[in-house]
């Protein structure tokens, strides 16, 4: 899966089913990311699905713009002379993840300022690997 906060599915179900909180985790670039959504004290708003739609709609394309640039810059190797093709594919990837990580926490950290919702992201890392860990 890709590494992201909640998703309007995400808020649907919170609202639906009235849940007190939500929560997703996220791993990119050896660190996890924990998001966090309470309930206010008056219930999930009646207009949070419209209010993430609106917010998608305004950010998403900024981010595909941004995501044009990268692939663009990315699709000439001659930038990139002393790495592999893979390597440079990787890196374009972990950009691509980066910007829609990026790109969901606005999202919902904007919904939540906007309807007085209990958002937080954690930055938990970097995780150790299973050698690192065993200490091989």
């Amino acid at each position: 899966p890709e590494p992201t906060s909640f998703s309007f599915n995400d808020l649907k179900a919170a609202r639906t089913l009235n849940l007190a909180e939500i929560r997703a985790v996220s791993h990119f670039n050896d660190n996890d990311y924990t998001f966090i959504m309470r309930r206010p004290e008056g219930g999930w708003p009646d207009n949070l699905l419209e209010s993430y739609a609106g917010l998608e709609k305004q950010i998403v394309p900024a981010v595909l713009e941004q995501q044009k640039l990268i692939d663009k810059v990315w699709r000439h190797e001659e930038h990139w002379p002393d790495i592999s093709v893979d390597e440079a594919m990787k890196r374009q990837r972990q950009r691509t993840v980066a910007l829609n990580l990026g790109a969901g926490h606005a999202i919902n950290k904007l919904l939540a300022k906007v309807n007085g919702i209990d958002y937080k992201m954690i930055r938990i890392g970097p995780r150790k690997r299973k050698e690192e860990a065993s200490g091989r």
